[in-house]
């Protein structure tokens, strides 16, 4: 019973040691990139001497070097399994509260290399940008310490070379190597142009839509004149139908197997093509007109159990 006892004690000692200083992302390389707090706020974030922080951050991720081993909880239990396995680190950056880049997993390393960049718009109420270095577990996410750049320093111009990991305690573990540009947003010229990934283009055509299959007759306005709202479903299936060069789809998630035809929907078909295809659904339309060579591009927000756990994942995008 004794030893018993003392088995537990040891397990529980264990666990907290691993749990301390975990907050903030302790779920995050679980569910990609959602922010989980846990007990308030994270214990970088200060409520005293914030200002807002306006502009772009421009951060790469390159590499760390001289990482401590984490995997090391239930009595190295997982070494018995694979005697490689050693820290699985990432790095996530905050302003504030709020987490604003995560780097991918580098499995099994104690010297990993990214070579991750970021560009981040920033309107965050913040006095620094952490950077925060974390081993996953199965579990959580183990804290092994954090690079704390002050507003100063963003301030002042580039940053760049090799920074220390500081633990809870301020004792060093390991060094990660950055670059981060900061531009203050009084500092930048004015453009109307974004980082995509079409060229932006002038003179384009949008149509807004308070229901995917709105009423087929008009509806009278308060000024007396008549207004016929169109049909979501309806126009997309017209506007695929006709596409020769490029269709593009963005969504939460496109379910393949919808019909945009639908009831007296097909009493408004015209042309020989939007009558000879109106019974196929979406997917099915869709590697039609690839087939024939228009260029067909879906994309949908995909989260990490997406392919993992099912197809579709959790959220059934």
């Amino acid at each position: 019973a004794d030893k018993m006892k003392k088995f537990f004690q040891n397990l529980v000692q264990e666990v907290q040691v691993a749990v301390d200083g975990v907050v903030g992302d302790t779920l995050g390389p679980l569910l990609g990139t959602q922010d989980v707090e846990i007990g308030g706020q994270p214990e970088h974030v200060h409520n005293e001497d914030n200002c807002m922080i306006r502009g772009e951050l421009d951060v790469k991720i390159i590499a760390a070097r001289n990482l401590p081993d984490t995997d090391n909880i239930f009595f190295n239990i997982g070494k018995l399994i694979d005697a490689k396995d050693v820290t699985d680190p990432f790095v996530t950056g905050y302003l504030g509260p709020c987490k604003i880049l995560m780097t991918s997993v580098k499995d099994n390393t104690m010297e990993p290399v990214w070579n991750e960049k970021f560009h981040v718009p920033v309107c965050h109420m913040s006095d620094s940008f952490v950077l925060k270095v974390q081993d996953k577990d199965h579990a959580w996410a183990e804290a092994i310490g954090q690079v704390v750049l002050t507003l100063d320093q963003l301030n002042k111009g580039n940053i760049d070379g090799w920074f220390d990991i500081l633990d809870s305690n301020g004792q060093a573990n390991g060094e990660l190597e950055i670059s981060v540009q900061f531009q203050r947003a009084q500092d930048m010229h004015k453009q109307y142009t974004i980082d995509s990934y079409f060229p932006m283009r002038t003179g384009c055509h949008v149509d807004l839509y308070s229901c995917a299959r709105n009423l087929s007759h008009s509806v009278q306005l308060s000024d007396g004149s008549e207004y016929q709202p169109g049909s979501c479903y309806l126009d997309m299936y017209k506007t695929i139908v006709a596409a020769e060069k490029l269709i593009y789809i963005t969504g939460w998630s496109v379910w393949t197997g919808l019909n945009l035809v639908r009831g007296d929907d097909a009493d408004c078909l015209e042309t020989e093509n939007e009558l000879e295809f109106w019974h196929l659904s979406l997917g099915e339309l869709l590697k039609l007109k690839a087939e024939s060579g228009v260029r067909v591009l879906v994309m949908v927000w995909s989260e990490i159990t997406s392919g993992v756990m099912q197809e579709a994942g959790m959220m059934g995008t």
